[in-house]
C-alpha cells in the first residue's frame, strides 16, 4: 500500500515503519476482537492513505468512509482501495472532520499526536464521540496525557474502556527529525460513548 505523497504536520499523525502498518496491526485486531467492525458503519477520521478504512472493509464492515482534509492524499487512498480490491466498499471524502454531521457505529483513527501543535488530537476525539458509539485510537503516551484524555473524554460523555501502552518505531519523515528512526511510547485507547438513561417522569 502506498504511503503519503505529502505529509502535513498539522493534519496527520507521523507515519510508522513498513508503510504505516503499525496502526493497522494494533487498531484493527482490537476493533475486530470487540466485534466493532464487521457489519458496522465505520469512519476513519484523518484517514491519510486509507489503511485503517481499507482494513475495516476487508474485515467485513457494512460501510466505510475515510475522511481527510488533504485531497492529494485521498488520491493515494483511492489508488490503495483499488489495489486491494475494496473500492466498491469504501468512500473517501475531502472534508474538515469538524464539519462532519453523520452517525457511525465505529470510528478508527491515528490522530495527530500534538507534538508540533498542542492538543491537535482534541478535535478528533470530540468528533469521534459526537458521531459514534465506540472509538479506537492511538495517542502519544504519558501519565499527564492519559489523565488529560480521560477527563476530556469524560467531559464529552464518554469513557475509556481499555488502554494499553505500546512501543512504536518511526522513521525520519520531517526536516526537524534528527534520527533516522525513533522509538516512542503510544497509548492505544478504546473509547465508548456513555448510554444516557431515560427515566420516566
Amino acid at each position: 500500500i502506498l504511503g503519503f505523497i505529502v505529509i502535513k504536520v498539522d493534519f496527520h499523525a507521523v507515519e510508522p515503519l513498513f508503510n504505516g502498518c503499525y496502526a493497522v496491526k494494533n487498531i484493527l485486531p482490537m476493533g475486530n476482537r470487540w466485534r466493532s467492525i464487521q457489519k458496522a458503519c465505520v469512519y476513519d477520521l484523518g484517514c491519510g492513505p486509507g489503511r485503517l478504512g481499507i482494513g475495516a472493509a476487508l474485515l467485513g464492515a457494512r460501510k466505510v468512509v475515510g475522511v481527510d482534509i488533504d485531497s492529494k492524499v485521498l488520491n493515494v487512498a483511492e489508488q490503495n482501495a483499488v489495489q486491494i480490491g475494496v473500492q466498491e466498499r469504501i468512500k473517501f471524502v475531502a472534508q474538515d472532520i469538524e464539519t462532519l454531521t453523520v452517525q457511525a457505529d465505529t470510528v478508527l483513527m491515528n490522530a495527530p499526536f500534538g507534538v508540533q501543535r498542542v492538543h491537535a488530537d482534541q478535535p478528533f476525539l470530540q468528533k469521534a464521540l459526537e458521531i459514534s458509539k465506540v472509538t479506537y485510537s492511538l495517542h502519544k503516551a504519558s501519565e499527564g496525557g492519559r489523565q488529560f484524555i480521560t477527563k476530556f473524554v469524560s467531559d464529552l460523555g464518554g469513557r475509556i474502556s481499555f488502554v494499553q501502552e505500546l512501543s512504536m518505531t518511526l522513521p525520519a519523515t520531517m526536516h526537524f527529525h534528527e534520527k533516522k528512526r525513533h522509538t516512542i511510547q503510544v497509548d492505544f485507547y478504546r473509547i465508548e460513548k456513555e448510554e444516557k438513561n431515560e427515566w420516566p417522569v
